[in-house]
Formats: structure tokens, sequence, C-alpha cells
């Protein structure tokens, strides 16, 4: 499910992200708080090195963010919404798009794809 996240200070809108069924069951047993790690892409260690000591991660470099859930209920419609006081982090979450922007996205994902395909061509003709 697509829960929108806000900023507990201003609520502002930060993010929206994808919650699995798994996280949907534990706020539908009671838990209204749950905590995600972003997203965080490391550099892959040189080449020519034996050993990559510099890849390990340690503990200070690890961040949470703990979303509060607060559930929606309209008529029929039951849905939640998230409320964090780590902005910062939650917007490094990975994010999921709204349905209405799912085609541009592909459009633009598929755009990008075509391009580097001629690239590689263009590269392996030369």
């Amino acid at each position: 499910m697509r829960v929108p996240i806000y900023c507990g200070e201003t609520f502002e809108a930060l993010t929206i992200i994808k919650v699995e069924k798994w996280g949907l069951e534990m706020l539908d047993d009671g838990c209204r708080f749950l905590r995600f790690a972003p997203f965080i892409k490391m550099p892959p260690p040189p080449l020519r090195s034996v050993h990559c000591s510099g890849a390990v991660m340690r503990d200070e470099s690890v961040r949470i963010c703990t979303i509060q859930f607060i559930r929606l209920r309209l008529t029929d419609l039951k849905s939640w919404i998230g409320v964090t006081g780590d902005g910062e982090t939650a917007l490094l979450l990975r994010s999921v798009f709204l349905p209405g922007q799912q085609s541009e996205v592909r459009e633009a994902e598929a755009n990008a794809q075509a391009d580097m395909m001629a690239l590689m061509l263009k590269n392996l003709s030369r």
C-alpha cells in the first residue's frame, strides 16, 4: 500500500513509501510505529584493492527513520498516513510514485533505456 509521509513539525508532505503486507498486518494488530532504513548506495571498492576495509558500515552511519502511522477512515475506505520527526532520513527512503504518475515514469525509463542501448551500439560499431 502506498502511504504518504508527513513531517511531524510542519505537516509538510515529504514522500510516499510502499508499506509491505507484513507492515500493514503489524499496523492492523495495533502497532503504531514502524522503522525503516533508507536505501543508501555504497561506492564499489577499488578494482585493484585486495581488501575492502573502507566499505564496512559503521554503527553511526546507519540511519533509521521511525514513522508513526495514523489510520484514516472515510466511509468504506481504510488507509494510513505516516508522520515522522526525522524528515531528513524520510527523504532518503525509497519512494514510490502515485498511480497517475506511473505512465510518465515508465515512458521516461523506456526512453533512458533506448538512449543507453543506442549509445552502446554506437560505441561497439567504432
